[in-house]
């Protein structure tokens, strides 16, 4: 642990000698596990918070630019400034986290852990919120459906293709009686 400027071999563990073990009498966990541990939990957390921030640029990356968009997100102006907000915060938790891992303080190093999860989550709800503003058929009366003057015309090409198929799988069958039945009249 160069934290503390001493080197320690811990085999206890790969005999079964932790708190976790049934098989073991100890109860505390000893620094190399609570290092560990530390670092996991750390690591994960940066990396489920990344991930959690991900989904929301993602989440506005599917917005396709258009005036409506805009006019819509210009009513949720204050949404768009918190999220703008929360980025450098984001970036400043994320640096912070990553000085103290850097140094092996694990304890400063989780102590910033919650406010980052809250922060991300922050993130990305607003990110979605923003992305699903124009989704959520708020543009409704503003855009006119086109596709009722199709309705009509697409049912009679559909009827003329379905009885010009029908003809065109029995034409050979009545043909081919009509010239049977003509050439029996025609011998007799």
């Amino acid at each position: 642990n160069p934290l503390k400027k001493a080197v320690t071999h811990d085999w206890l563990w790969s005999v079964g000698a932790h708190p976790q073990s049934f098989t073991s009498v100890g109860s505390k966990f000893t620094d190399l596990q609570r290092d560990a541990l530390a670092r996991s939990y750390v690591l994960d957390a940066l990396d489920s918070s990344v991930d959690v921030v991900n989904e929301g640029i993602h989440a506005l990356r599917r917005v396709t630019p258009t005036q409506l968009v805009h006019k819509h997100l210009q009513k949720n102006k204050a949404a768009w400034v918190q999220l703008l907000g929360l980025w450098p915060l984001l970036l400043g938790q994320w640096r912070d986290i990553m000085a103290a891992t850097w140094a092996l303080d694990w304890g400063e190093a989780t102590k910033h852990l919650l406010e980052l999860e809250d922060a991300s989550l922050r993130f990305m709800h607003l990110a979605q919120k923003l992305a699903d503003v124009p989704l959520n058929g708020q543009c409704q009366g503003l855009v006119r459906p086109t596709t009722e003057p199709l309705v009509l015309p697409t049912l009679l090409a559909s009827i003329a293709v379905a009885a010009g198929a029908l003809i065109w799988m029995v034409w050979p069958a009545v043909w081919s009686r009509l010239r049977v039945s003509g050439r029996k009249k025609g011998s007799s």
